[in-house]
């Protein structure tokens, strides 16, 4: 099975750390997906509709059905 497209890090952060021989050195902070970024987005504004679901099982699979959708559409 290929591997989900995540879209990669939403909110990534880099920075330099010095250890104690004085070398820096990058750390990076990847966060949450792309995915899950747009998922949450998505799971807001379901929740907001007229025709919200009170099952978060329903709930979360649209919402990442919507997010896979916004991922597929930076791609075409």
């Amino acid at each position: 099975m290929p591997k989900q497209d995540d879209g990669g890090p939403a909110f990534p952060i880099t920075w330099d750390e010095v250890n104690e021989s004085g070398n820096r050195y990058p750390v990076v902070f990847n966060g949450m997906t792309l995915r899950d970024y747009f998922a949450a987005q998505a799971l807001i504004g379901l929740h907001a509709s007229h025709n919200a679901t009170s099952d978060p099982d329903v709930a979360a699979r649209r919402a990442y059905g919507m997010a896979d959708a916004m991922l597929a559409a930076r791609q075409a």
